[in-house]
């Protein structure tokens, strides 16, 4: 039994370091993965970095293709659309359907939001990105239905390399990153009033002002970059501008 948890203990471990590499781009999207390569990397051995792929694999962040290998998830410009459509969705639902009358609801997700804006004043996106999903799903989570939770979750998940991606561009301008900082702060009140007054319409609303803020800013990093030192491809610009209503 101790050699069993101790297995597991690894297998964490490898899964969230590879994670974290999915999600700063330091894998890139698209790119094949060698697990053995990997394994020696992370000082472990084939058998934990296996299982911590498996996983990866479930919550869609790399895909495992028969006799052609394991390649992470791709980011091209169909990808981020259909993402970015699947966020909007997730956000409307988690608001139509959120508990008001969940007890610790407003606090945990009033922490979480002061906890990504100290992550992004420190420039520290990773972590920013973590608490962002983790105040969202919390939203989610007030729904029970865990149908539901896990496509939010899963969508969000995804989501987080961009947010990474966006912070990191757009943090290049400390003026426009200062403002963007501003709007951020003004979403997050805006979700903690719509909350506290249990006002589902308008957690509707701004919730979904937030998805399509995120759209924005992705065509907005894209255009300010003019395609170069961009890892998705300056092509993303024409499609990550359109959105559905």
């Amino acid at each position: 039994m101790p050699a069993r948890t101790s297995d597991q203990s690894l297998v964490d471990a490898a899964t969230g370091v590879i994670r974290d590499r999915i999600l700063d781009l330091s894998l890139p999207p698209a790119k094949a993965i060698n697990t053995k390569d990997l394994a020696q990397q992370l000082k472990l051995s084939r058998t934990p970095v296996r299982e911590a792929l498996n996983r990866l694999a479930a919550e869609g962040l790399i895909r495992i293709e028969a006799n052609h290998g394991v390649f992470v998830h791709p980011l091209d410009v169909d990808e981020i659309n259909q993402l970015m459509e699947a966020n909007r969705v997730a956000e409307r639902l988690s608001a139509f359907y959120c508990d008001f009358d969940d007890p610790g609801l407003i606090a945990e997700v009033v922490d979480m939001q002061g906890r990504q804006r100290a992550m992004l004043k420190a420039r520290r996106f990773l972590e920013a990105s973590f608490w962002n999903v983790g105040f969202r799903t919390r939203i989610a989570r007030s729904s029970k239905n865990h149908h539901f939770v896990d496509f939010h979750r899963r969508v969000l998940n995804h989501t987080r390399r961009l947010s990474y991606l966006i912070y990191t561009m757009e943090a290049r301008d400390p003026s426009h990153y200062s403002s963007q900082l501003a709007m951020l702060r003004r979403l997050h009140d805006d979700i903690e009033k719509a909350l506290r007054r249990a006002d589902r319409d308008r957690l509707v609303a701004v919730l979904t002002e937030q998805a399509d803020i995120i759209r924005e800013r992705v065509a907005n990093v894209i255009a300010r970059s003019g395609g170069r030192d961009f890892p998705l491809g300056g092509s993303a610009a024409s499609g990550t501008s359109r959105r559905r209503r």
